[in-house]
């Protein structure tokens, strides 16, 4: 918003009214390949920090489906959230492009929620004549 980031590809940022969808991104629940942690009541959980649209829609659909859970880990990222459920510590919800081999993808017949795609925006800076920026962007979109 301040202008000071050129160009930003990020998921879904509801601060930001503006932008352009360049893709959309099921999201998908995961546990370690050979684990059970998501029969575990509470189910223990690997999620982002508060206000992240990975961890509002997890949290939300697990309520929706009366399902208990407590927060066993939080990671500024993704590849956080990827070590905690291949190290069998947590389940977690994951863009399905990041799922890695060593981990299970689960869902309904788990008694998991079908979980919404999140959009992949561009955000670019204001009127800020950058040229390289511009091109680049367009290439993008």
């Amino acid at each position: 918003k301040r202008g000071e980031i050129d160009l930003a590809l990020v998921t879904d940022m509801r601060a930001f009214d503006e932008g352009d969808v360049v893709a959309r991104e099921p999201l998908v629940w995961v546990t370690g390949e050979a684990r059970s942690l998501h029969n575990n009541n509470p189910v223990p959980l690997a999620v982002l920090p508060p206000g992240n649209v990975f961890r509002d829609l997890a949290l939300a659909g697990l309520a929706t489906m009366g399902r208990k859970w407590k927060i066993a880990f939080v990671s500024a990222g993704i590849s956080g959230l990827q070590a905690a459920v291949l190290s069998g510590s947590a389940v977690s919800v994951v863009a399905k492009s990041s799922v890695m081999p060593g981990m299970r993808v689960i869902g309904a017949a788990e008694s998991f929620p079908a979980l919404p795609g999140v959009d992949l925006v561009l955000y670019r800076a204001g009127k800020r004549n950058n040229t390289a920026a511009d091109v680049m962007g367009d290439l993008i979109t």
